[in-house]
């Protein structure tokens, strides 16, 4: 039995963790720490040159090495990464505007 809070989706499939040349997804963070599942919850991101840019999800995952992952489900996004989005979205909109784009 579980002791973490949130609900989550079931994941039928792990998402992508692959990187090229520094740019991909991978996942960063460890919060919310259940110690009866021994898991935690990491956000996914697209990355650019190893940098987060912007989540794309969170899930809790049981990790040994932080390097191989089981995934139990995808939760939602906390505030933070909700005003992540919103700074890269804006970020995004006024440098297309800024050369012309737009």
């Amino acid at each position: 039995m579980h002791q973490f809070n949130e609900e989550l989706e079931p994941v039928t499939t792990a998402p992508s963790l692959f990187t090229f040349n520094g740019f991909g997804f991978k996942l960063y963070g460890k919060s919310d720490y259940d110690a009866g599942t021994d898991s935690f919850m990491a956000t996914h991101y697209f990355v650019a040159l190893h940098l987060p840019l912007f989540p794309v999800a969170r899930y809790r995952v049981i990790s040994k090495d932080g390097i191989t992952y089981r995934f139990l489900g995808k939760g939602k996004f906390r505030q933070f990464e909700k005003m992540h989005v919103a700074l890269f979205a804006g970020l995004a909109t006024f440098l297309i505007a800024a050369i012309g784009l737009l």
